[in-house]
C-alpha cells in the first residue's frame, strides 16, 4: 500500500516531467539552476516557483503587481 509521502513524491516527479516536456531547454536549465523561472507576459514578468504562488512583477515599476 503506497504511503501519502510516496504518492506526493510521485506527483511531484510527474509535475516536473510535464514542466520539462513543455519548457524550452533554456527555461528548463534556468529552472534547474535557480529553482524558478521568469516568463514575460502581458501583465508583467511571471515568476513561477514550485514552492510559492506565481508572482507577477510590474515591468515598468519592478515591483510585485499581483499573486
Amino acid at each position: 500500500m503506497p504511503t501519502a509521502l510516496s504518492e506526493y513524491e510521485r506527483a511531484k516527479d510527474k509535475a516536473r516531467q510535464l514542466l520539462h516536456s513543455i519548457l524550452p531547454e533554456t527555461s528548463w536549465s534556468e529552472f534547474e539552476a535557480k529553482g524558478f523561472i521568469q516568463i514575460a507576459g502581458r501583465r508583467g514578468n511571471y515568476v513561477i516557483s514550485p514552492y510559492s504562488q506565481t508572482e507577477i512583477w510590474d515591468v515598468s515599476g519592478g515591483r510585485s503587481a499581483d499573486f
